[in-house]
């Protein structure tokens, strides 16, 4: 048996390495170098026929995107039972213009190819609370419509806050911070406390580490819901040129995938297989 099977295995590779198939080879090498040319290339070993499609410009040979739809949840937390008032978080209350994915994990907000997910946020930030009496774990709800995005894997999330209200903003949900500002902290005593973001850039950034398994993986032809916890902690802060040093209130994330559309969000009770890998905390 293994003499049969390195006979036909030699006849292979003489059959396929022939003279024809080198000189395809080369030419298929040349053509890729030539700027704005594309081709197919077929062969038919045991007949000897080579076939080779050359066109110009690209488009009559670029392959189709195949996109996947994704849906935005936001799972709400419930506010510590056991700390005292002047530390408890009662609501969190952020102003979100924009929630995008990337492929890299390693991508600044100046890279190309962020796939944005909610492009109605620019015009009208999306205001929403974060902690709600009464909440379990697993209270979810829907940010946004469904987005079609290309389906790959996906290893970084961006979620960009409005950092104050503008006069041509128009922000959907209610304004509790005072002032233009649209993302602080309300404590269990009724202090409010602005949320901790860079001014110049109020971005939070989910990296791998905060990512179910590392990475989002978009099957196409499958609603594919993006699940986004974000939650506040207290950090020390020292402003420059400053002595006001002191706790105050940042934001972590963690997000992941799940399958189908839950029954939170009022649609298709059929939902998939939830992802069964313990989540980052």
């Amino acid at each position: 048996m293994r003499l049969i099977f390195t006979e036909n295995t030699r006849r292979f590779c003489r059959d396929s390495w022939d003279l024809p198939f080198h000189v395809a080879l080369v030419f298929a090498v040349c053509l890729t170098a030539c700027n704005n040319t594309c081709f197919t290339f077929n062969s038919n070993p045991p007949t000897g026929t080579i076939n080779i499609k050359a066109s110009n410009p690209p488009p009559v040979c670029s392959l189709t995107k195949v996109t996947s739809a994704v849906r935005l949840l936001v799972q709400t937390v419930p506010p510590c039972t056991s700390c005292s008032e002047s530390v408890r978080f009662q609501h969190v209350f952020v102003g979100i213009r924009g929630i995008d994915i990337h492929a890299s994990s390693t991508a600044d907000d100046n890279s190309p190819d962020w796939q944005e997910l909610t492009p109605q946020f620019a015009k009208q930030p999306l205001r929403v609370d974060l902690m709600r009496d009464g909440a379990d774990q697993g209270t979810r709800e829907s940010l946004s419509e469904i987005a079609a995005i290309p389906a790959g894997a996906y290893r970084q999330v961006r979620v960009r806050f409005a950092a104050a209200l503008s006069s041509k903003d128009e922000v959907a949900g209610q304004i509790a911070c005072g002032g233009t500002s649209l993302n602080c902290a309300v404590m269990g005593d009724g202090t409010i406390r602005p949320i901790l973001l860079d001014v110049a850039s109020p971005v939070l950034h989910i990296t791998p580490e905060r990512i179910t398994g590392g990475f989002l993986l978009v099957f196409p032809d499958i609603e594919n819901n993006l699940v986004l916890e974000m939650k506040p902690i207290w950090t020390w802060f020292a402003p420059a040129n400053s002595r006001d040093i002191g706790l105050r209130p940042m934001l972590t994330a963690n997000a992941w995938f799940e399958r189908g559309a839950p029954d939170e969000v009022g649609t298709s009770a059929d939902a998939v297989d939830q992802l069964s890998s313990p989540r980052v905390r």
